[in-house]
């Protein structure tokens, strides 16, 4: 909230500074795109570093709090593994339940990361929708200038 004040104080000031508002425009129009460029690459690095996670048979243990939001831990074998996503707010009697499943694992120097099949849905979802919305919202961009 605080950002989109920020911006909005230094938009008004460069129109009364003398920038078009075409311009000032042109320049939200490109911050968007910037940003839907960073969501993109955000899916892209995260599905190319799934090729470093081995697929093996877990069981939801718990949900663990971190930050704000909440992180389903799995066990295979001895070890814990904590899901790189937050966990669902919905269906959670569906999505995690104690029964084996398999489960994409990484062992990793800090911690330990997992993704379920819940994830990857999430992450293909989201990788198909950031990409439409930004190839879309270049070709209205392309519309103004």
């Amino acid at each position: 909230m605080e950002l989109l004040i920020i911006l909005l104080i230094v938009g008004v000031l460069l129109w009364i500074w003398g920038v078009s508002l075409h311009t000032l425009f042109m320049g939200v129009m490109i911050l968007i795109a910037l940003l839907l460029a960073l969501l993109v690459l955000f899916f892209v690095a995260t599905a190319l570093s799934l090729l470093t996670f081995r697929v093996r048979k877990a069981v939801f243990v718990r949900f663990e709090q971190h930050r704000r939001y909440e992180q389903a831990v799995y066990r295979a074998g001895e070890e814990e593994y904590t899901n790189l996503f937050p966990a669902e707010g919905v269906l959670r009697q569906q999505i995690y339940h104690t029964r084996p499943r398999s489960v994409l694992l990484r062992k990793g120097k800090l911690r330990n990361t997992a993704f379920d099949m819940h994830s990857i849905l999430i992450l293909c979802l989201g990788l198909v929708g950031s990409g439409t919305a930004f190839v879309l919202f270049l070709s209205v961009l392309r519309l103004f200038m």
